[in-house]
């Protein structure tokens, strides 16, 4: 996805958004506010203090963007500073805290092994402990926008998942850009669905 596409793609989930937040005020949210381009310094002082580094189409993402505020209410994806890089950094240190005591409490200690038998797949069911991979998008309630760098794409992207701390994967993309796809998608379906002009 090239810058071109990838602001048409941010342009048209801040017009729905926009739409469902002006019919829905019980959201407390007005609307998705994307900031000002980062600096490519910037970019690669992120991606470096990572797990892994940033993928091509979330730097293309904060070459446009440095982040942004409400995707969805109360949602913000990973700048290289402010409110968004704030907001991430915290739920991260959250998380941290939280899952060591659900993998404690689980798995009888908190360790190498006792992490990887807490992400072994069970079923459909899927687990990770947060902090050991490279979040790009939170809110404040335990909902984690997780780069996935042991599924890669053919594209050599790798696979963007939804998480929250009672379900797990909630739902899986191919990568960063299909997961703003599907939000368009989304967005489009929910506002059909409650006839919003």
């Amino acid at each position: 996805m090239n810058d071109q596409e990838m602001e048409s793609v941010l342009d048209r989930i801040r017009e729905l958004s926009g739409r469902i937040y002006s019919h829905e005020p019980h959201w407390q949210v007005r609307e998705m506010i994307l900031m000002p381009p980062a600096k490519p310094a910037e970019i690669e002082r992120l991606s470096a203090s990572r797990l892994f580094p940033l993928p091509e189409t979330f730097r293309t993402f904060l070459r446009l963007h440095d982040g942004c505020l409400n995707l969805w209410p109360k949602y913000a994806l990973l700048g290289t500073e402010g409110e968004p890089y704030k907001i991430i950094n915290d739920e991260l240190r959250d998380a941290e805290e939280y899952q060591k005591g659900d993998i404690e409490s689980t798995q009888g200690a908190f360790d190498e092994e006792a992490i990887a038998r807490f992400e072994t797949p069970d079923g459909d069911d899927q687990y990770l402990f947060v902090p050991r991979h490279t979040v790009i998008g939170a809110n404040r309630r335990g909902g984690f926008l997780i780069l996935n760098e042991r599924q890669i794409s053919a594209n050599g992207e790798p696979e963007a998942l939804y998480y929250t701390y009672d379900v797990g994967v909630r739902a899986r993309y191919l990568n960063f850009p299909e997961f703003l796809q599907a939000k368009v998608r989304e967005l489009e379906e929910h506002i059909q669905t409650k006839g919003y002009v």
